[in-house]
């Protein structure tokens, strides 16, 4: 299964953005733990697309969930000015930043970023999932 979501890049839609994936997921009987780790992973990968992507007024974003089997992987992807990612150091109380991508790097199994100065970014993060076994009244 794939969706797909083309946001305006204002923070009032992560909101939604963030339930409509929750959603997806209980519906796809993934356990409560993958999908409070996705959701809280992808808040923070669209919130850095509204803070940092410095897009103009009006520009959009688009979030693309991929479910396979056993896997989601999350797709972020702006037109914004890009940026190379520095987060090999967690970060400490007192910083202002990196804290977002440092999370979003410890709650998936593996995160890629592709990004071309004035381009736009492109982030993937991918992570295994744990469906719940099926049951009579869930067929």
């Amino acid at each position: 299964m794939r969706l797909t979501w083309d946001l305006p890049a204002e923070a009032q839609h992560v909101r939604l953005c963030r339930q409509l994936v929750c959603l997806t997921l209980q519906h796809m009987r993934v356990e409560e733990r993958d999908i409070e780790d996705i959701e809280l992973a992808l808040g923070e990968l669209c919130t850095n697309v509204i803070r940092h992507a410095r897009m103009t007024p009006g520009s959009k974003y688009q979030v693309e969930l991929e479910l396979m089997e056993d896997r989601a992987l999350i797709t972020v992807s702006d037109e914004g000015v890009g940026f190379i990612p520095n987060i090999t150091v967690e970060p400490t109380p007192t910083e202002s930043g990196g804290l977002g991508l440092w999370l979003v790097e410890q709650l998936t199994d593996k995160l890629e970023f592709q990004s071309l100065a004035g381009q736009g970014t492109k982030i993937c993060a991918e992570r295994q999932l744990h469906i719940q076994p099926s049951t009579p009244e869930t067929v």
